[in-house]
C-alpha cells in the first residue's frame, strides 16, 4: 500500500456482529453495503444471529448468496420442537444448515479469522469460540435460553453470548482488529408485543441484554445501530425488508466515512 496515505488507511477492520433473531437479517445488508463500498473485513465475531451471519461470509459466502439462503430459510431448517427439557426446542436442524453452505466445519479453516460468543450457566463466565466444530459454536451462540435447547460441551452447558456480550467488540480486537465496526440491533420494543410463551421469553430475554449492548458498542470506531421498530424478530417473511434496511443505513454511515480507506 502506498505509504504516503495516512496510517487509518492501513488498519485491519473487524466486524462485530450482534444478536436479535429473525432481525439479524440486517446483517446482510451491512455485508452487501461492505461489499459495494470494498471495504475489507479481516476479522469477524458475532453473537447469536450474528454468530450464524458471519460465520457464513467468513466462509467467503458472498452477500449476494447470502440474501439467497436467507429468502429460502424457515423455522424448520433452524430448530425443532423437542421434548421441554431446558428448552421448547432444539437446533439440531441447525447442524445439517451449516453443513449444506459451508466448505469447512473447523474455525481455524475460514477464509476469515472468526469468533462465536456463547455463555457457560453452569461457570456464568463468556465462552469465545475461536476455534473447533463450527455447529457445535453457533448453536450455542444461538441457545436463547428457555427457547432453545441449551448445548452440553464437557462440564459446560451453553446458551446464547447475548447474555453478557451481545455485540462482540473485544473478541474481534483479539483476533487482530485495530478499527472495529459494530453492528446493533434494537428490536420495536414498544411495537413488539409478544403473541406466545417463546416471544415472551425472547422480548424479556432482548431486554436484559440492552445494558451489555451500550456498553459493548461504546467501544467501537464506528458504529452502525439498527431500530427495526416494528418488525417481529420472529417473522421470516420480513427478511427482505429487513435486508434492505441494513444495506441502507450500513451505507449512509459507511459511505465517505473518514475512518474508512
Amino acid at each position: 500500500m502506498n505509504s504516503i496515505l495516512p496510517f487509518f488507511r492501513r488498519k485491519k477492520i473487524g466486524l462485530a456482529l450482534g444478536g436479535g433473531a429473525i432481525l439479524g437479517m440486517c446483517h446482510i445488508g451491512v455485508l452487501q453495503a461492505l461489499d459495494e463500498l470494498k471495504i475489507p473485513i479481516s476479522s469477524i465475531s458475532g453473537t447469536s444471529a450474528g454468530s450464524l451471519v458471519g460465520v457464513l461470509y467468513a466462509s467467503d459466502i458472498s452477500p449476494s448468496q447470502l440474501k439467497r439462503i436467507a429468502l429460502s430459510t424457515h423455522w424448520g431448517l433452524l430448530a425443532k420442537p423437542s421434548l421441554p427439557r431446558r428448552g421448547i426446542f432444539s437446533t439440531e436442524p441447525m447442524e445439517e444448515f451449516l453443513k449444506k453452505y459451508l466448505d469447512t466445519l473447523h474455525i481455524e479453516d475460514l477464509k476469515i479469522p472468526f469468533s462465536a460468543i456463547a455463555v457457560d450457566v453452569v461457570e456464568g463466565k463468556e465462552i469465545i469460540f475461536h476455534e473447533g466444530y463450527i455447529p457445535t459454536a453457533i448453536r450455542s451462540s444461538c441457545a436463547v435460553p428457555g427457547i432453545f435447547r441449551p448445548i452440553e460441551q464437557g462440564e459446560m452447558l451453553l446458551i446464547d453470548g447475548g447474555i453478557m456480550d451481545n455485540v462482540p467488540v473485544a473478541p474481534v480486537q483479539h483476533l487482530g482488529a485495530e478499527l472495529i465496526i459494530a453492528v446493533s440491533i434494537t428490536p420495536g420494543f414498544n411495537t413488539w408485543k409478544p403473541k406466545n410463551t417463546p416471544e415472551l421469553i425472547l422480548k424479556s430475554f432482548l431486554l436484559a441484554q440492552l445494558s451489555n449492548t451500550k456498553r459493548e458498542m461504546s467501544h467501537a470506531d464506528i458504529i452502525i445501530d439498527i431500530d427495526t421498530k416494528k418488525i417481529s424478530p420472529v417473522d421470516f417473511r420480513s427478511s427482505e425488508e429487513l435486508i434492505e434496511m441494513g444495506y441502507h443505513i450500513a451505507m449512509g454511515i459507511l459511505k465517505d466515512n473518514p475512518l474508512i480507506p
